[in-house]
C-alpha cells in the first residue's frame, strides 16, 4: 500500500467537507523499512538472510567471496583448454607444469601471486570436471578423470601398483588392437579377478579420435564454464523453501521498492513496535491505528479492523469473498488457492499484490474511490 495515496486521500476529503481536524501521517517508509540515518540504525534481517537465495526466503543478494571463486575459476578452466593466448604463454613459461592441465601449485614465501590464490582453486575445478578424450595426448591414464567411473588409480590402486607406465597418456597405451598394458610380474591367483574388473572398467572406451582433449564441465551440458552454474554448485545454502510464495513476492508486476517492503513483511521482519521490543528497547506495544492489541506485522497489515476495512474494499470490487489467513506470508501462498477465497464473478486472475502498486497510482485510487 502507498501511504502517501492514503494520505492524500484523507486530506482530500477533509478539504471537500470544510471540516477543521488533525491527520496524523503513517510514513511506512520510515517506521517500518528504514532506521534513522543520522544515527545507527537496526538490522531488519541477519547478513546470512541477504546473500542467501530468494528461493530459499531471503533477498538474493549473491556472496561476493563466492563469486569472486567461480570467476577465479573460470580462469583455471580456460588455461586448461590453453589455446596459446599470451596470457596463457607467460604463466606457462613462469610456474612450473604440473602435468598438461595445469602448472604446479604456487609455494613462494615472498611478493604477491595472483595466480597462486587463482592456482589454489584448482581441486574444485576438477572435482566438477571429466576430460573429454579425442586424441589422447593429454590424458593421463591413471591420474585424469576421464572414464565414467572416476578416477582409475584411485579405484584401482593395486592395479596401478602391479603396472609399469604409471605415469603414461592414452595416447601412449592404445593401439589399434586395443589396451596394452605391461605388468611388474606375473599375476597371482587373487590378482586375476581384480584386474578383469579393471579391464571391464575401460573396456567401453571408443578409441582416440581427431582433436584436442578439453576439460569438460560438468555443471553445462556443453561443457563450457559458466559463473552462474559454478556459483551455485558452491552456494550450498540456495535451497528452496517448500511453499515460500517467492514469485508472489519478486514476480509480481510492481516496483521492486514494493517487492522488498513485501519481503520484510512476509519475515516479519518490518520495525513495527513488537520487533522494537524484541531488540531491547522499552515501549507499550499498542496498535498505532486502532489502539487495542499488539502491534506487529500480521496484525498491521492483515488483521487490524482499520485494515480489515481495506481489505473489504478492494475484495467486494473484485467480487471475492475470503477468508484472511494467519500470517502474510500465509496470505501470499494462498493467493491462488480455493481454500482462502471464492469468486462470485469472472473478473481474471487475482494477486493480493494488485492493491500495493500493480496497478499504478491511477488505478490504487480509482478502487478507493469506488
Amino acid at each position: 500500500m502507498d501511504a502517501v495515496l492514503i494520505a492524500n486521500e484523507a486530506v482530500d476529503s477533509r478539504v471537500k467537507k470544510k471540516k477543521p481536524g488533525i491527520l496524523y501521517k503513517l510514513d511506512i517508509e520510515k517506521a517500518y523499512d528504514h532506521g534513522n540515518k543520522e544515527k545507527k540504525g537496526f538490522h531488519l534481517v541477519k547478513w546470512k538472510s541477504v546473500i542467501t537465495g530468494k528461493k530459499n526466503g531471503d533477498l538474493g543478494i549473491k556472496n561476493l567471496n563466492l563469486q569472486s571463486k567461480a570467476l577465479q575459476m573460470k580462469w583455471l578452466w580456460k588455461y586448461a583448454n590453453g589455446n596459446q593466448l599470451l596470457w596463457e604463454r607467460v604463466i606457462e613459461a613462469k610456474y612450473i607444469p604440473e602435468d598438461k592441465w595445469m602448472t604446479k601449485e604456487v609455494t613462494t614465501p615472498y611478493g604477491v601471486s595472483l595466480w597462486r590464490s587463482i592456482r589454489n582453486l584448482w581441486d574444485e575445478v576438477k572435482n566438477n570436471s571429466k576430460v573429454k578424450v579425442f586424441d589422447g595426448r593429454k590424458t593421463m591414464f591413471w591420474k585424469d578423470n576421464w572414464n565414467e567411473k572416476g578416477n582409475l588409480e584411485e579405484l584401482f590402486p593395486d592395479v596401478y601398483n602391479l603396472v609399469t607406465f604409471q605415469q603414461g597418456f592414452i595416447a601412449d597405451l592404445w593401439t589399434l588392437q586395443g589396451w596394452n598394458f605391461n605388468f611388474r610380474r606375473h599375476l597371482n591367483d587373487w590378482e586375476v579377478q581384480r584386474v578383469a574388473d579393471f579391464l571391464n572398467t575401460v573396456e567401453p572406451f571408443n578409441g582416440l579420435q581427431t582433436g584436442k582433449d578439453v576439460l569438460w564441465w560438468t555443471g553445462n551440458n556443453r561443457g563450457v564454464h559458466k559463473v552462474n552454474r559454478a556459483y551455485k554448485l558452491m552456494d550450498q545454502t540456495n535451497q528452496q523453501i517448500k511453499n515460500w510464495p517467492w514469485k508472489q513476492i519478486w514476480k509480481s508486476r510492481i516496483p521492486y521498492k514494493v517487492s522488498c517492503f513485501v519481503w520484510l513483511l512476509a519475515k516479519e521482519a518490518a520495525l513495527t513496535q513488537d520487533n522494537v521490543m524484541k531488540r531491547g528497547i522499552t515501549l507499550c506495544s499498542r496498535c498505532f491505528l486502532y489502539g487495542e492489541t499488539l502491534e506487529n506485522v500480521n496484525h498491521l497489515f492483515l488483521h487490524c479492523k482499520y485494515t480489515q476495512q481495506l481489505w473489504r474494499i478492494f475484495l467486494s470490487r473484485k467480487g471475492i469473498s475470503w477468508t484472511m489467513p494467519r500470517k502474510v506470508s500465509e496470505a501470499l501462498r494462498a493467493g491462488r488457492k480455493q481454500e482462502y477465497w471464492q469468486k462470485t464473478e469472472a473478473d481474471g486472475d487475482l494477486s493480493l499484490l494488485q492493491y500495493g502498486g500493480e496497478y499504478g497510482k491511477r488505478g490504487t485510487l480509482g478502487v478507493l474511490r469506488a
